[in-house]
């Protein structure tokens, strides 16, 4: 059975992750909606070769307890992500954190986390 993986498939299959997740047979173009709606699965699913790193915003969101494990400032899409690492990885500034990238000072973005 071909199965179409969207937003809406996602909603409502997540918590059968095990029953249906095959990182042989996945879209792996659709891996956004793992980070998404299956975070709590994220050492089943996690393949750095294979998630589409266009989406590293939806690591920050949603699978930032996992950062130390899934980051990697090479392939971190920083033109459209900066917010949520600022928002939901604050923890690993000194990891991620570059004056190159960023126009405000490392204290300046801890300062604005805390707002």
């Amino acid at each position: 059975m071909q199965v179409e993986y969207n937003f809406r498939w996602f909603k409502r299959n997540a918590d059968y992750f095990d029953d249906w997740f095959d990182p042989n047979t996945f879209e792996w173009g659709r891996s956004r909606y793992l980070a998404e709606y299956c975070s709590e699965h994220f050492n089943k699913w996690w393949n750095s070769k294979k998630y589409h790193w266009s989406w590293s915003d939806k690591l920050a969101s949603h699978c930032s307890k996992d950062f130390k494990i899934w980051f990697d400032a090479e392939k971190y899409n920083w033109d459209d992500s900066l917010d949520p690492l600022i928002q939901n990885c604050i923890t690993h500034i000194d990891i991620w954190y570059d004056p190159n990238i960023f126009t405000k000072s490392y204290d300046e973005l801890l300062i604005e986390s805390i707002k």
